[in-house]
């Protein structure tokens, strides 16, 4: 997932770049969703993997930066180039990193 074909430098892609329907602005073909991330990265702290896991949670708020009032959105597009930013399901993210993440997390 953190390969180059999955993981765009600021979150996991719901499609793999190197497949014929991968598009990153689209919906669900190569887009990254920020509350999937924090799922994704929810599962790989619980089986030990929390370097990973830190990873794409340093990578998201990273990309937070970037964004109008820090706020993260529904899904993005590669690099937060114009993709598709509506919703609120981003703001989601933050509040499950925090009630999820074991206080040993780094």
């Amino acid at each position: 997932l953190l390969g180059p074909d999955f993981f765009s430098g600021w979150g996991v892609r719901t499609v793999g770049s190197r497949e014929p329907r991968y598009n990153p602005i689209s919906y669900h073909n190569g887009s990254v969703w920020p509350h999937d991330n924090a799922l994704i990265a929810s599962g790989l702290s619980k089986y030990g993997f929390k370097d990973l896991a830190g990873r794409i949670l340093s990578e998201l708020l990273d990309a937070s930066i970037f964004v109008d009032l820090h706020r993260l959105p529904e899904l993005g597009a590669d690099a937060l180039s114009g993709g598709l930013f509506a919703a609120s399901l981003g703001g989601g993210f933050g509040i499950f990193v925090i009630g999820s993440v074991p206080g040993d997390f780094h």
